[in-house]
């Protein structure tokens, strides 16, 4: 599930974004059950490089914020990552308050070594 929320043009062609991924995956083996959630939230500045009104480009760059747990039977882990990250989206506005969403969201966390994450995503959105 993704729910974001862009505004790059608060500010002529500059604005602020936020983009929050929740994954929880659910994996059954055959003596137990394996469960996992993954929290990623990105938010920063937005800038509109294109919009003719019916398709748009912003892309922000920002704070990456990460989230991940993981349960097997009764025992499990848990960790978090803060980084820095960017989304490229393409829009393409088919109804008034209706647009169709392609985004590839990349960052990079200060883990331990590092660690490089890429998100792609396709949806519909709905805009107020």
């Amino acid at each position: 599930m993704a729910v974001s929320w862009n505004n790059p043009t608060m500010f002529g062609s500059v604005g602020l974004g936020a983009y929050l991924n929740i994954v929880v995956p659910f994996v059954t083996t055959f003596d137990e059950t394996n469960w996992g959630l993954a929290i990623s939230l990105l938010a920063g500045p937005s800038y509109m490089i294109y919009d003719n009104g019916v398709f748009a480009i912003p892309v922000t760059a920002g704070v990456h914020y990460n989230v991940v747990g993981a349960w097997a039977g009764a025992t499990g882990g848990f960790g978090m990552n803060i980084g820095a990250g960017a989304s490229f989206d393409f829009l393409w506005r088919f109804a008034q308050k209706w647009h169709a969403y392609g985004r590839v969201m990349a960052a990079y966390n200060f883990a331990a070594g590092g660690e490089f994450l890429m998100f792609p995503g396709l949806g519909v959105g709905f805009s107020f």
